[in-house]
């Protein structure tokens, strides 16, 4: 009988039993001896990993309740803040004409109502990625971004944006959140363009072959902007929950839209990062699992 020693602590005993009566010599001890560090490595292993195992079930089980606790929050948090709202409007209008210190005050609560609003239907949305049903599919991109774009044309040409559709691959993935995808992306260009040019927006793609699970073609998809660019030494930040450029005059938004776009993209075990943009501005490029692949590769 031999103690299995891991460092300073003992994490078993080892046992040898032999098929025979032979007597136990000193070169049977000697093999022994060499025998049970190996067998105590390879416990420290297996138990290492159950340990493992463990934590990263515990883990999970912890990021779950977190969703599932930001998704009730910000569901029972959006009926009070709509009744703020309701009352209000009902309250301005019982008392008429408001003098302009007090109509002043009503605005920035109006104002405030609609950010919060925003602020928790973002973070609904954000939650809800994750505990969505898996429903992958062929989607041509080339149809999923015309008709995502389709509905901001008269936005677009409001602000005098052009948005530029290259040739685009078939993919596999929940349409519904790479829609949400191309939404945000587009809507923060629009945030975030340069008031002193036109704004011009393109989506194309690169092709990469990766050996990542199943699939064998992955796309690089670009979405670039010619507008305000983000720092370098922020490319990371920008992707945490309510992180924002520095540029803060007065444009709407509250800082969850890359952090959405990170989450729905890892759900597809794809990543997501920044490049340099069109003359100066954002590209914010991600991998998607393909279904086509060029036919040179």
């Amino acid at each position: 009988m031999y103690p299995l020693e891991i460092g300073d602590q003992i994490v078993g005993v080892c046992f040898f039993r032999f098929a025979n009566d032979e007597p136990v010599t000193s070169e049977h001890y000697s093999v022994m001896e060499k025998i049970v560090p190996h067998v105590a490595q390879a416990v420290g292993r297996i138990t290492d990993r159950a340990q493992l195992a463990n934590h990263v079930e515990r883990l999970a089980q912890s990021n779950r309740d977190l969703e599932n606790f930001a998704a009730v929050v910000a569901h029972d948090l959006s009926a009070p803040v709509r009744r703020i709202g309701s009352y209000l409007q009902l309250l301005q209008r019982e008392t008429g004409e408001l003098p302009p210190k007090a109509r002043g005050y009503a605005q920035t609560i109006a104002s405030q109502v609609n950010h919060l609003s925003e602020l928790l239907k973002d973070t609904l949305a954000y939650a809800h990625v994750t505990a969505s049903t898996d429903t992958r599919q062929a989607v041509d991109l080339n149809e999923l971004v015309s008709e995502t774009v389709g509905p901001m044309a008269s936005e677009l040409r409001e602000i005098g944006a052009t948005i530029e559709i290259g040739d685009l691959p078939v993919v596999e993935v929940e349409a519904s959140l790479i829609r949400q995808v191309v939404q945000n992306l587009v809507d923060n260009a629009i945030k975030y363009r340069d008031l002193d040019r036109s704004l011009r927006v393109v989506v194309d793609a690169e092709f990469h072959e990766y050996f990542v699970d199943e699939h064998r073609s992955w796309w690089k998809i670009r979405c670039s902007d010619n507008g305000i660019g983000i720092d370098p030494e922020r490319a990371d930040e920008v992707f945490k929950m309510f992180s924002r450029p520095e540029i803060l005059d007065e444009r709407p938004g509250i800082g969850v839209g890359l952090a959405f776009v990170k989450r729905v993209i890892e759900r597809h075990r794809g990543a997501v990062g920044v490049e340099p943009g069109l003359d100066g501005g954002t590209c914010i490029c991600f991998l998607l699992p393909g279904i086509t692949a060029p036919d040179v590769v």
